[in-house]
């Protein structure tokens, strides 16, 4: 998941890069930004890297479902009509729809520890997968306060292993 970045920021740095990068309206580029940014999140959150034709096309596909309601999102939160924290995290909803489409994972069973980092005080605070709304109230308590925070989330490496022995076992058959 992107940082919610700086306190005037009011969407992740990435989309707004990606948006940016685009600029003559390519649908075709714009799809394989978007994509590679989704295949770069799995890499990164869930080690999951050198996709078969099948999972890319998936991927793609879950890409192309997701950015009418991303950019509508954006939308709602540029305009003050919507909390950008409540902006759909792009790259971890790829991932998540993803893994239920090709590997039937439902979002609900994949594991999340919630951090909140406060740098005023160097604490963190972890919660988990149940606990993701009270997480967000708590970074938004910080931050009201003036604290420097960050909200990220983090997927445990037991999850991570399941996934890969999962897409070995399904590669090869």
């Amino acid at each position: 998941m992107a940082e919610l970045g700086p306190k005037n920021e009011s969407v992740p740095e990435n989309l707004y890069e990606i948006e940016q990068s685009i600029g003559n309206g390519d649908k075709r580029l714009e799809i394989k930004k978007y994509t590679d940014w989704a295949a770069d999140n799995l890499k990164d959150r869930l080690g999951i890297e050198n996709l078969s034709t099948i999972e890319g096309t998936y991927l793609r596909n879950t890409v192309e479902r997701l950015m009418p309601k991303i950019k509508e999102e954006k939308k709602l939160a540029n305009n003050g009509e919507m909390s950008s924290l409540h902006v759909t995290e792009f790259e971890e909803e790829a991932a998540t729809l993803w893994l239920y489409d090709l590997y039937g994972i439902h979002p609900k069973d994949i594991p999340h520890t919630y951090i909140v980092e406060d740098e005023n005080e160097n604490t963190n605070y972890n919660f988990e997968n149940a606990l993701k709304s009270d997480a967000r109230k708590k970074y938004e308590e910080l931050k009201s306060e003036g604290h420097n925070v960050h909200f990220h989330s983090k997927i445990p490496d037991d999850f991570k292993e399941y996934i890969r022995r999962l897409r070995e076992k399904t590669n090869h058959e």
